[in-house]
């Protein structure tokens, strides 16, 4: 397809990543963003393909700069006592979000142009493609447009109508503390016990925990922080005495609470405008997946229009290319967390079995159709991981 204009609606990590690909592509690109840093957030998983994809953007002093390997990983379940088995975290890394979507950023070429500190308002499909409409009053006429704004996207919500449709949502909240302690010996901790899912990373800078709790929480539940901070406190006690440390330093801070929620849509696509990233189809923070499919979107959407003739068969062979690996990774995400905070044993066997059945179907189409296909030398994706490192959407 002959390159023209495009707007790119978020520069998070795929927004900022595919106005780097268009850019090189020939596009004219313009990002619009509402806020002009990224805010402070929690940490992201760069698992083996992500970091390849950050290479072929010449990223590699930003990755090291940004991230630590992530750290070796102690497993621990049990209803009546704790049962622990230990593994490693193989080469992925754990980069602190807020950095490394800053740098991704500042690497959008200076030929963009940036309207920082604008949001969109309206979007309208004209015959030739489509005008947007900023909150300043200001209206701009695209060939195309890329909704890269987030679980909440304007984009999707403008082209697609309410939100409701493509929200997944099980009734599970992510409670999360960002604490001063330290894990024991700096390893990470996954745990299940009780009906809560737990994962404890250190940081970069060790002295630094995150402890990220999945559990039921009924809507207006614990409307006192200090009692949910507790009672999380007292949950990571019982998971070791090692943890000690860390369930002190959980009953001193005020937690942040957000809900599981997974997009699920049947197309990213209409007319002119494409989804990417998590306006597409969010997989949830306890995947590990977010950068990797971010990153991914970014890559085989660029590819697509530069190999297709029109923007609709490129629209087409990048979901095609994309979809197998992002609905095993949500199905076994959602299944397996559902399982682990389940504490009804016939409800739990039922849960585990359709997810592996889900698992299992969408295997086969993982490996032919994405797994051994690359995009400029690069993997399009690795296997999904379920529920096994922690991220921050």
């Amino acid at each position: 397809m002959r390159p023209g204009s495009v707007l790119i609606v978020g520069a998070g990590l795929a927004g900022s990543a595919a106005a780097w690909h268009l850019d090189r592509t020939g596009w004219q690109v313009t990002v619009v963003e509402p806020t002009a840093s990224v805010p402070e957030s929690f940490l992201l998983q760069l698992d083996e393909t992500a970091q390849a994809m950050m290479s072929t953007m010449g990223a590699d002093d930003l990755v090291r700069s940004s991230s630590a390997p992530s750290p070796r990983v102690s497993m621990r379940w049990g209803k009546n006592r704790v049962r622990r088995t230990h593994f490693s975290s193989g080469d992925m890394r754990l980069a602190v979000r807020h950095e490394l979507v800053a740098g991704v950023r500042d690497m959008i070429p200076g030929t963009a142009i940036m309207k920082i500190g604008l949001r969109l308002s309206a979007l309208d499909h004209t015959a030739w493609g489509l005008t947007a409409t900023f909150d300043d009053g200001s209206r701009e006429s695209y060939d195309l447009v890329v909704g890269a704004d987030g679980i909440g996207s304007t984009v999707r919500r403008l082209m697609f109508g309410p939100d409701q449709p493509y929200l997944y949502r099980n009734g599970l909240a992510h409670i999360w503390f960002k604490v001063r302690a330290r894990t024991p010996a700096d390893t990470a901790v996954v745990a299940s016990r009780h009906g809560v899912a737990w994962q404890i990373y250190p940081y970069p800078d060790p002295r630094t925990t995150l402890a990220l709790a999945a559990m039921e929480l009924p809507d207006g539940a614990h409307k006192d922080p200090g009692d949910l901070s507790a009672r999380c406190a007292q949950l990571v006690r019982e998971l070791g005495h090692d943890l000690d440390e860390v369930a002190d330093a959980v009953a001193t801070v005020d937690p942040y609470i957000s809900r599981f929620t997974q997009v699920r849509m049947p197309t990213w696509s209409t007319g002119r405008a494409v989804l990417i990233g998590d306006a597409a189809h969010c997989v949830d923070p306890l995947s590990g997946l977010g950068a990797h499919a971010s990153l991914l979107d970014a890559s085989v959407l660029a590819h697509s229009l530069q190999t297709q003739s029109h923007h609709h068969g490129a629209f087409a062979a990048y979901e095609t290319h994309v979809r197998p690996f992002i609905r095993a990774g949500q199905n076994t995400t959602s299944r397996i967390l559902e399982y682990v905070t389940t504490p009804q044993d016939v409800t739990r066997r039922r849960t585990l079995a359709h997810g592996l059945r889900e698992a299992v179907s969408g295997v086969p189409t993982l490996a032919t159709r994405v797994g051994r296909q690359r995009v400029g030398g690069t993997p399009l994706c690795a296997r999904p991981v379920g529920a096994a490192a922690v991220t921050a959407s």
